[in-house]
């Protein structure tokens, strides 16, 4: 066998392990850490709440249908039974999606650099990032939207002729990548990112023919998508991402490798994490400053603006409307990781020993912290209020749409079905963009005054806020599970 060929097959062997490592610890995650929370919660109530036809006509929750769809058809399939299993279940269908996105990422990447053992290094690597394997089990539509941007990608990378009707990769192009836009509206920034990809290596008749196809071709999915998101946008009001700063860019980039909510401004994670941030951008710029191969030059510079504009555009666009969370950013932030493990992986680059020092170190304590941190607080609740109250005639009070939806979908599962009370000021638009699809809004209060018409109440109290104290009833409070930013406390008053 020459020398050649066992380096492919090396190359191939290492492909393999990346992907099997990903899907062991996305297993891993899935089986031994039951954590869900409101958005997966939410996705599994909305579409047991409505069928697949009332999805597309009712444009009632903030996304596209076209995930809720997927998961809907995955679900019936769903013969082992119901309860815990059914969200193992749902999240499967998310791995799968992220072994595809591995798959193509190769391809991309093989393709961008013409490099089959540094595509199968990514590919490793991207394993193991916590936010990718967070991402790829669960139950939301980035990972499926993730995965089709990734294929429309590789296929405009090989598009020779720019006539959909002519070109099968120009096609698939066009396919994929209105899928993913009836997936997640934000996919829209790849999107923008591809049009640029064509005008910085394209000729211009290339990208001009594709271009006028992409948008007269598809008036047919323009229109109805458009009119399905002018629909929601008069519904909801944007509530959640308040207090973005220009700190949140950097926050992005942390998020283009690790799982995390933090905005590099506060505790230790935040100090060490600007760090690595500022480290990784600085020696990125440095590294493209410093080729003397053109082609990859282009290449990396092509990379790191994918990377990087979606989210200073979208900064620019918060300071309209609220819109700017770091995850929704998901779909480009790939582009930036490969331009920093080009740097690792090229052994005629000066400062690789530093820069690889920085990585390997944050990497390897983002990896071990990322399991020891899994929330796993309203799994533990939910499953013991179903084992003690289930037969009972009791209130459940929740302050928060992000405790009453989990709540709501544990009841469900375990077949109880309890007298819900959700104590809330937000809007009707608000509501429309924090889980109102699937809350029953006769269970909404707005007035502590009104818990005076109950005589017990099982009450999930957030740690500093306790919405009994604010009544002029005298209540008894008892904590039945006292855990980590969140009580379960049994109330009843007295006379």
């Amino acid at each position: 066998m020459s020398s050649e060929k066992k380096s492919n097959l090396f190359a191939n062997k290492f492909l393999f392990l990346g992907i099997f490592m990903f899907v062991i610890f996305g297993m891993i995650k899935i089986i031994f850490f039951e954590n869900i929370w409101f958005d997966s919660s939410f996705s599994l109530e909305f579409i047991a709440s409505r069928n697949i036809f009332q999805m597309f006509l009712n444009p009632v929750d903030v996304h596209p249908p076209l995930y809720y769809v997927a998961l809907d058809i995955w679900q019936s399939t769903l013969f082992v039974g119901k309860g815990i299993i059914e969200i193992q279940y749902a999240r499967f269908l998310s791995l799968i999606f992220g072994v595809i996105f591995l798959v193509y990422l190769n391809k991309v990447v093989k393709k961008l650099f013409d490099d089959e053992r540094f595509a199968n290094f990514v590919v490793y690597t991207f394993a193991f990032f916590s936010v990718y394997i967070n991402i790829f089990t669960e139950i939301r539509m980035y990972a499926m939207a993730l995965m089709l941007t990734m294929i429309a990608f590789w296929h405009l990378l090989n598009a020779e002729k720019p006539n959909i009707m002519q070109d099968k990769h120009s096609w698939w192009f066009f396919i994929f990548s209105f899928l993913a836009l009836w997936t997640h509206y934000y996919t829209c920034f790849f999107l923008g990112m591809a049009f640029l990809y064509m005008l910085y290596f394209k000729e211009k008749a290339f990208w001009m023919k594709l271009l006028g196809d992409f948008f007269s071709w598809g008036a047919v999915l323009w229109v109805p998508l458009f009119t399905y998101f002018i629909t929601q946008f008069m519904k909801i009001e944007g509530m959640w991402f308040k207090g973005v700063t220009f700190m949140s860019f950097f926050s992005s980039l942390y998020y283009a490798f690790f799982h995390s909510n933090v905005n590099l401004m506060g505790d230790y994670e935040s100090v060490i994490g600007l760090i690595f941030v500022f480290a990784t951008l600085i020696f990125s710029i440095l590294y493209y400053i410093g080729l003397r191969d053109l082609k990859e030059k282009r290449i990396i510079l092509f990379l790191l603006i994918m990377g990087m504009l979606p989210q200073l555009i979208g900064l620019i666009i918060n300071n309209f409307y609220n819109v700017y969370h770091h995850r929704f950013f998901i779909f480009t932030y790939w582009a930036y990781a490969v331009v920093v493990l080009r740097m690792l992986f090229n052994n005629k680059w000066k400062y690789k020993l530093l820069i690889g020092l920085i990585f390997f170190t944050f990497f390897v304590f983002k990896f071990f912290t990322f399991y020891s941190t899994i929330m796993t607080e309203l799994d533990t609740m939910g499953d013991y209020v179903n084992d003690v109250y289930c037969y009972k005639d009791i209130y459940v009070l929740h302050e928060s749409p992000f405790t009453s939806v989990t709540g709501q979908l544990y009841d469900r599962l375990g077949n109880c079905f309890y007298n819900t009370l959700l104590f809330s000021d937000l809007t009707k638009e608000q509501f429309a963009s924090a889980g109102g699809a699937v809350i029953p809004m006769d269970t909404v209060i707005n007035n502590t005054i009104y818990l005076e018409d109950y005589h017990e109440l099982l009450y999930y109290q957030t740690e500093g806020n306790d919405l009994l104290n604010w009544t002029e009833v005298n209540w008894i409070k008892i904590i039945l599970l006292d855990l980590e930013g969140i009580d379960l406390v049994f109330a009843y008053q007295i006379d």
